[in-house]
């Protein structure tokens, strides 16, 4: 042991070689590079595994696309929940490899910075919408068959609600995605990569339009249904190929029967029925200015009394003349147009018409179009669309769910038609105002203006017109001396009609309006064109394709009207232009203010608004 202890306290390090100066300078220094080495290719290798994830779960998330949409094509709900899941789980791994350092270095490197920055906000984008899509996935094998039925005691309004605050959620995800992705240049992006980011992103910022067009109807449906108690709907179809200030022609009609999530059609009918039923009682319901303007026999007539432009007063006077017949009493109204009635019938699939099969996304065409081709007698087609009505609300009460159906119509259907609905009671009139269902136009001061189109050819043809309407606010003015401050506003209207001269059935392209034994070119139109001022403002002038025009003149509800008679032939436009002054203060000198609105009628064709602001008053 002591020799032992003896040569270890004798051992030292052995000595560089004489003839290798700097040696353990050398091998420390090939340690340390060695360990670089190794601690590099080990950097290497980890940003290799990170990039990877993000470009293998970003293109498994891309492939997924097409597989949702065919499961949703299919009605496959397990399937479609399936790929919600999975879509997450690819988009959470993109997400998570997209922070890792070496990606995040890689945005900062030129040559692919572009690249990695475009997947980076694409991967993040997607994870945090397809979470947003958690709360829909566990109720999607609930909204189909029979289960919205709640097991036949009606509608499960509650497991509405909840699809409801989902959507919303899926909403509120998707704007800030959207603002995300826009803000993401993929100008200098690779173009394989581009491709694949172009087909996720078009996905993902096609989520948020589709679910804004469906959460109007989340929020009629408990409306409609009777959440809170028992209402009885006079439901309209109104024909917008000919259009009136709040819609359209009334034509087929049915009462429906609400309670608390259960529906019955009670009866249904066409407006020749309603005709030869009792004079519509609208003393005292229609605006004094609306009767001194068209004539007291007009609202007095189901074809024609749809005429002002605040629908709550149309709404009332529907349920007064149909109450005056003494049948089933009711105590609400809502108005249907062929631009909303997909909305409603995408969640119960295909309708009939006859022996034809009519699906959702193609309604608006059949009932603007098709349904005159197919029945040219009046009273043949109106009875159609009533039946096509009835079963729409029958397979509704029955908790008839088409998934692909709705999906597909939401997707693809574009209308600027509108629900409209009314209640007796003033509850449930809150909830359809709060909802944005009312139709209201009302009389509030400030710069707040309409336009309502009037078929006057007694056709269909206003399936075909196309309206722009701008609103240019004016200057501040103030008159010191008489202590007022006003505008000098204008209005321009552009009224177009599209029809074509040939292929139309003559149901839609006659004029009863041409008396005087005269042949009208086809595809011809004549519109009555009312334009509304703010409240208080006073009209300056009227000008017709830049001539003065000659027009009626109306007041209602504290606002002025004028009446454009126009006429216009196949592919023609006309432009109409109104000025007026209108107050820029209130009556208490506060100032009112400067951004214009304009309130449309539901029509087929989205129209052109734009709208011109100023300052306020100095």
């Amino acid at each position: 042991m002591a020799a032992m202890t003896e040569h270890l306290s004798q051992h030292t390090e052995p000595s560089a070689p004489a003839d290798q100066p700097g040696f353990f300078r050398r091998h420390r220094t090939g340690t340390i590079v060695t360990v670089a080495l190794v601690a590099f290719f080990a950097f290497l290798g980890y940003s290799a595994v990170q990039y990877y994830s993000v470009a293998r779960n970003l293109q498994d998330l891309n492939a997924l696309v097409d597989v949702a949409r065919a499961h949703a094509k299919d009605s496959d709900v397990d399937a479609l929940a399936d790929d919600l899941v999975r879509a997450h789980t690819f988009a959470s791994r993109a997400s998570s490899a997209a922070d890792s350092i070496p990606v995040r270095l890689g945005e900062k490197l030129p040559g692919i910075g572009d690249d990695v920055r475009a997947i980076r906000v694409t991967s993040h984008v997607a994870a945090d919408l397809t979470g947003s899509t958690s709360s829909l996935t566990a109720l999607l094998p609930r909204i189909t068959g029979t289960n919205l039925a709640g097991g036949g005691e009606g509608f499960d309004l509650t497991l509405l609600a909840s699809v409801r605050e989902s959507l919303s959620s899926i909403d509120t995800a998707a704007t800030t995605s959207a603002q995300k992705l826009k803000a993401v240049s993929t100008d200098g992006v690779n173009p394989q990569i581009k491709t694949r980011i172009d087909k996720v992103s078009s996905a993902l910022t096609g989520i948020g339009p589709a679910v804004r067009k469906l959460e109007p109807y989340m929020d009629a449906l408990p409306i409609i249904l009777g959440d809170g108690g028992k209402r009885t709907w006079f439901v309209t179809m109104q024909n917008l190929t000919e259009v009136r200030p709040s819609g359209g022609l009334l034509s087929a009609y049915i009462i429906l029967e609400a309670d608390n999530g259960k529906l019955n059609v009670a009866t249904q009918g066409s407006n020749d029925d309603l005709v030869a039923g009792p004079a519509v009682p609208y003393q005292g319901i229609i605006p004094a200015g609306y009767v001194d303007a068209w004539g007291s026999e007009t609202f007095t007539n189901w074809l024609s009394m749809n005429l002002s432009a605040n629908f709550p007063d149309n709404a009332k006077l529907i349920r007064a003349g149909w109450n005056a017949r003494g049948e089933t009493q009711v105590d609400s109204v809502l108005s249907l147009g062929q631009g909303t009635l997909p909305y409603l019938a995408a969640a119960v699939g295909p309708l009939s018409a006859g022996d034809k099969q009519i699906a959702p996304q193609d309604l608006t065409e059949y009932l603007t179009v098709g349904v005159y081709k197919d029945y040219s007698n009046p009273k043949e087609k109106d009875a159609v669309v009533g039946q096509m009505i009835a079963e729409m609300f029958t397979k509704l009460s029955q908790g008839q769910i088409d998934l692909a159906s709705l999906v597909s119509t939401t997707l693809s259907q574009e209308t600027a038609d509108y629900l409209q609905l009314w209640s007796s009671d003033p509850i449930v009139q809150k909830d359809i105002a709060s909802a944005g269902f009312s139709g209201e136009f009302p009389a509030t001061p400030g710069p707040s203006s309409t336009v309502r189109v009037i078929n006057a050819g007694g056709n269909k043809l206003d399936a075909f017109m196309h309206l722009g309407a701008t609103y240019e606010l004016g200057a501040c003015t103030i008159d010191a001396d008489a202590d007022l401050a006003t505008r000098t506003s204008t209005f321009t209207v552009t009224i177009t009609n599209d029809a074509p001269t040939s292929g139309l059935p003559p149901y839609m392209t006659g004029r009863l309006d041409v008396t005087d034994g005269t042949t009208p070119t086809v595809g011809s139109n004549h519109d009555y064109v009312v334009v509304y001022a703010p409240v208080d403002a006073t009209f300056d002038s009227f000008r017709l394709n830049g001539q003065d025009a000659f027009v009626s003149r109306g007041e209602a509800d504290g606002r002025e009207f004028v009446v454009y008679d126009v006429e216009l032939e196949p592919g023609e436009t006309k432009t109409l232009t109104t000025q007026w002054d209108e107050p820029a203060r209130d009556d208490d000198d506060r100032d009112l203010p400067t951004d214009p609105q304009i309130v449309m009628q539901p029509l087929l064709n989205e129209p052109n608004v734009k709208t011109v602001s100023q300052a306020t008053c100095k």
